[in-house]
């Protein structure tokens, strides 16, 4: 019909393609989010990272696939992988899978979100695991930050406007 046509959460970067010329991405793709990941591990000096994804979204699916092979091409290893189905609560498979990894794994990546994220969180320092853990914009709201200090060492992608003055225009400033 050639009517214009917005996705404001569409992160898929193979949405546009997929409708034609009058669709429209306003927010960071899943492949620009995993690339910043990948980077900041590779500066971190990560050298092994476990994946954890989904394959019941192209966003907690793809994500991580895009973060793992930019992380590669950057010298790094994948530590191990994991999948869970969306609205897991239990993710005691997992964890024991993670905690008995040796080396430990430097970080863990995933695109989880809620409800699924602060529960794979909770039992994942409950179980001791400290290794710091990688996620997405999935995860910017308060249900994360509300976890207290067990979300101490997480760091996610977000969006967001640098209007003069608050804390986000001095952050991009630096």
């Amino acid at each position: 019909a050639q009517i214009p046509s917005l996705t404001f959460c569409g992160t898929t970067p193979t949405i546009t393609e997929a409708v034609g010329d009058y669709m429209f991405g306003t927010y960071p793709a899943d492949n620009g989010q995993a690339t910043l990941l990948a980077d900041y591990a590779a500066k971190k000096g990560y050298k092994n990272i476990y994946i954890l994804k989904s394959p019941d979204s192209a966003y907690t699916l793809r994500l991580p696939e895009y973060f793992e092979e930019v992380f590669k091409k950057k010298g790094g290893t994948i530590a191990g992988e994991g999948t869970y189905t969306m609205g897991q609560q239990d993710f005691a498979a997992e964890v024991t899978k993670i905690k008995a990894l040796n080396p430990q794994p430097d970080a863990i990546m995933t695109a989880a979100y809620e409800p699924d994220f602060p529960a794979f969180l909770q039992q994942l320092r409950g179980a001791g695991v400290t290794a710091p853990v990688l996620g997405s914009d999935g995860i910017d709201s308060p249900t994360t930050t509300g976890l207290g200090a067990i979300a101490d060492g997480i760091v996610h992608t977000t969006a967001g406007f640098a209007a003069e003055g608050p804390k986000l225009g001095d952050f991009y400033a630096r």
